[in-house]
């Protein structure tokens, strides 16, 4: 975390803090009001880094409702959300499946191999359907030409709808 970004958007928040290099040795900081104990925090960490990350962690938990808050949380959203249309796009280009298919299965699973076995799990279901769709088809066609007698509309109904079904899923 970068120590200026922190200082910054404290001071354009008008939370106070600060942070004091320590001749032996690393970094004092301190984030919020310190004549009020359970409005502040303080703390010593061995890099700058480290003192930025604390003191925006404190500020984060400290001030909820502050503008640095609601900045971080933009910027934490719009990270997120150009991470997962990388791994939407990576499941598209590895499965060859769909956009809304990739946006669920991305959104369903905490990883992209997640999301890529997750999309081949539902394709090989999808394909059971079909086959078995189709294999309950035949089985009518070929009982219609042994004994020249074709389906009742229940039966032949039964089997249009389990056809238009196996064939949606597989289109979706």
């Amino acid at each position: 975390m970068d120590i200026g970004k922190v200082l910054s958007g404290l001071y354009a928040s008008e939370i106070p803090g600060g942070i004091a290099w320590v001749p032996d040795g690393g970094f004092d900081w301190w984030v919020g009001s310190i004549e009020f104990e359970n409005a502040s925090a303080r703390g010593g960490e061995e890099t700058v880094e480290e003192a930025a990350q604390a003191m925006h962690a404190a500020a984060l938990r400290l001030f909820p409702e502050s503008e640095y808050a609601r900045k971080f949380d933009i910027e934490l959203k719009e990270k997120e959300t150009r991470a997962l249309i990388m791994r939407i796009k990576t499941v598209r280009a590895k499965t060859g499946c769909g956009l809304k298919e990739a946006k669920v299965a991305c959104e369903a699973n905490a990883t992209t191999e997640g999301a890529i076995q997750m999309i081949r799990r539902n394709a090989e279901a999808r394909v059971k359907e079909l086959e078995a769709a189709c294999r309950r088809q035949v089985e009518n066609i070929e009982r219609w030409m042994k004994t020249g007698e074709p389906a009742g509309p229940k039966e032949s109904k039964a089997i249009y709808e389990q056809l238009k079904a196996a064939l949606r899923a597989v289109e979706d």
